[in-house]
């Protein structure tokens, strides 16, 4: 059976409604669910700064007016501020500050979103006034269950502490047969 024109521009326009009523449902998700996944991350990200300066402050951010603080009451002891800076390397997505109580600097976190083998890994890298690392949490990964998701034990982490750039690049050890997750 042949087709003539009238048949195809029926076709397509039957087509072009449907994408456009798809097309506005997928925006109307997204427009409603924005705040909550932003927010989500930002829970995240305290949870993942909780973890690496827990043994320092002994109480856990929270998000406050999109800062990451831990308060003593109503005093702020430490408030964690991201700076909007300009980034050479793609795989690096936020710079936060730490200050104390009396804006002294005390540390830097570095919000950082390498590729893994399945999918990009968000993670939080915090390093000292003296540009050791001092510690780093995986904020969220999809990596291969039982070998990429090592990277997220403890014990493959803590390895990094106290190194600087250039031990990094030397003393790190990988997880087998997660090589791309390790990189």
């Amino acid at each position: 059976m042949k087709k003539n024109s009238k048949d195809v521009l029926i076709i397509s326009l039957k087509l072009l409604v449907i994408c456009s009523i798809v097309a506005t449902i997928v925006a109307t998700v997204n427009y409603i669910t924005a705040d909550k996944i932003a927010f989500n991350e930002m829970l995240n990200t305290a949870n993942a700064l909780s973890g690496i300066y827990d043994d320092d402050y002994n109480a856990p951010f929270t998000v406050e007016n999109s800062e990451f603080v831990i308060k003593d009451g109503e005093r702020t002891v430490i408030k964690c501020t991201e700076k909007n800076i300009t980034f050479e390397s793609k795989d690096v997505k936020k710079l936060y500050v730490l200050e104390d109580e009396h804006k002294n600097t005390v540390g830097y976190c570095v919000s950082v979103q390498p590729k893994g083998f399945k999918d990009y890994i968000k993670m939080l890298v915090a390093v000292n006034k003296d540009c050791t690392v001092k510690g780093v949490e995986i904020v969220s990964m999809s990596e291969t269950s039982g070998i990429g998701t090592k990277a997220k034990d403890a014990s493959f982490l803590s390895q990094f502490t106290s190194l600087d750039e250039v031990s990094v690049k030397r003393d790190v050890d990988i997880i087998s047969g997660a090589t791309k997750t390790t990189r």
